[in-house]
């Protein structure tokens, strides 16, 4: 464990308040280990904007808890899709879950109209074998349970732990506020995500068994059919199935009727792996020998973006024993 030694004894009431300690001197006569300590950015994404941890330049940790709020500044070059934070930091009374964290844009250098806000509970912590006043420092990492958009610009984050305490690490020089009010220092953290046009593609159906067409399905056979989004997780509320038997039987044919008899089952859905949500439709009885089903995915199945489907997705498959049909999907079955 590598250790900062401070030349100053810290008492228990200057430990809970607003910095770790105050009238923090610039240089603490640190020394960055050998082998030191290597940022850890969750896998998944890209660092769109940093001012990364060094031991070295550490000189302060301030309280974002407890009634004490504290917001720094970032600046993007371009847009970006923001999947997740990081930032670095002392606590205490255990793992600080969740986070409140929320976003500005900036407005004078101060932070302005509010553009995002989540209570965040996806938080890894690694400790960075380091510890200072007595603490071990922590990389946290945030991954927030639905990305968002912001253009490109600058902006302010606070981060917030609705327990008690958490404290942020900082070096000297900077815009940090604490409360409101600018204390001279800057913020070790991180924004990651990804830059570009934001995401606009809505999800797709596809991997349907029974398939658009196929004929001769078993009488109890299930229905299952899988949502995919190619960045973003299925909004599992927007999924709305429906199968109905359509066969042309000869009264109807002869326009005695209009076939549309809804077929009652459950549908199962599964998760597991949530841009890619598989979906099982078990009938409540069996298919009837010559049924001819159609199958509809309602328009408006969306990924958490709110990227919508626009239209209905069908596919229809002939029962054992139906009449051949030239009914088809209104929209073709993608190949999974």
């Amino acid at each position: 464990m590598r250790t900062l030694t401070l030349i100053l004894v810290l008492s228990v009431s200057l430990a809970f308040a607003g910095a770790l300690y105050t009238d923090a001197p610039a240089d603490l006569g640190q020394v960055v280990p050998g082998g030191g300590y290597t940022c850890l950015p969750p896998p998944s994404n890209d660092i769109l904007w940093e001012n990364p941890f060094e031991f070295a330049l550490c000189t302060n940790g301030y309280n974002s808890s407890d009634g004490y709020r504290c917001a720094d500044d970032f600046v993007l070059d371009d847009d970006a899709t923001i999947e997740g934070f990081t930032c670095w930091s002392i606590f205490t009374g255990g793992h600080p879950q969740p986070f409140e964290v929320t976003v500005w844009v900036d407005s004078g250098g101060a932070p302005g109209a509010e553009q995002w806000s989540e209570t965040v509970s996806d938080i890894t912590d690694t400790d960075t074998g380091y510890t200072g006043w007595g603490y071990q420092m922590f990389q946290t990492d945030m991954v927030l349970d639905s990305s968002f958009d912001l253009s490109a610009g600058t902006y302010w984050v606070e981060f917030f732990w609705t327990s008690s305490y958490f404290y942020w690490l900082v070096e000297n020089g900077g815009n940090l506020r604490q409360n409101g009010a600018p204390q001279g220092v800057s913020g070790f953290f991180a924004i990651n995500g990804f830059e570009g046009e934001p995401d606009t593609i809505p999800p797709i159906v596809s991997g349907m068994d029974p398939d658009d067409g196929e004929i001769d399905v078993p009488l109890d056979s299930n229905i299952v059919f899988h949502c995919v989004d190619e960045a973003h997780s299925i909004d599992l509320d927007t999924i709305d199935f429906t199968a109905r038997d359509t066969s042309l039987q000869s009264d109807r044919a002869l326009g005695l009727g209009s076939p549309n008899r809804t077929i009652d089952g459950d549908l199962d859905v599964d998760d597991a792996d949530p841009v890619d949500v598989v979906c099982t439709f078990d009938p409540t009885d069996d298919f009837t020998m010559g049924d001819t089903i159609t199958n509809t995915v309602a328009a408006g199945l969306a990924d958490s973006k709110g990227n919508e489907m626009a239209d209905d997705f069908v596919w229809v498959f002939d029962v054992e024993g139906a009449v051949t049909t030239t009914t088809w999907g209104a929209i073709k079955a993608v190949e999974f």
